[in-house]
């Protein structure tokens, strides 16, 4: 079976003590946009939140992009946004996201273990 790259809901960990993780979305494929994060984080973008996690733990925390995963994949960009607040919100991810209702916060606290099962 071929794994999907494209249009795909992805995480990764900073080797920092203790770790962040990143959540995020992408539609370009995988590879393309780990190059996109390589660059940010190059370059010293203090735009992208990895590179403000490195400037604030004074260069002590890294993140390496080839240790990507696929959480979810789902074609429609709508979905693929509210699965990436999901699991940022569920792993207190370093990224920015879209909001959720506040309604949706003790369902989220009723799934949360289930979901982390899912992606260990």
């Amino acid at each position: 079976m071929k794994v999907p790259s494209k249009s795909v809901v992805y995480q990764f960990q900073c080797e920092c003590n203790p770790p962040k993780i990143y959540n995020g979305e992408t539609k370009v494929g995988i590879k393309k946009r780990m190059h996109q994060h390589f660059q940010l984080i190059n370059k010293l973008d203090n735009k992208s939140e990895m590179v403000q996690q490195i400037e604030e733990t004074l260069n002590q925390c890294l993140f390496n992009t080839e240790q990507v995963f696929i959480v979810e994949q789902e074609k429609s960009w709508n979905k693929r946004r509210i699965k990436e607040t999901i699991y940022s919100l569920i792993n207190d991810s370093i990224n920015k996201h879209d909001r959720l209702s506040e309604a949706w916060d003790p369902i989220l606290f009723k799934v949360k273990q289930q979901i982390h099962r899912k992606i260990q």
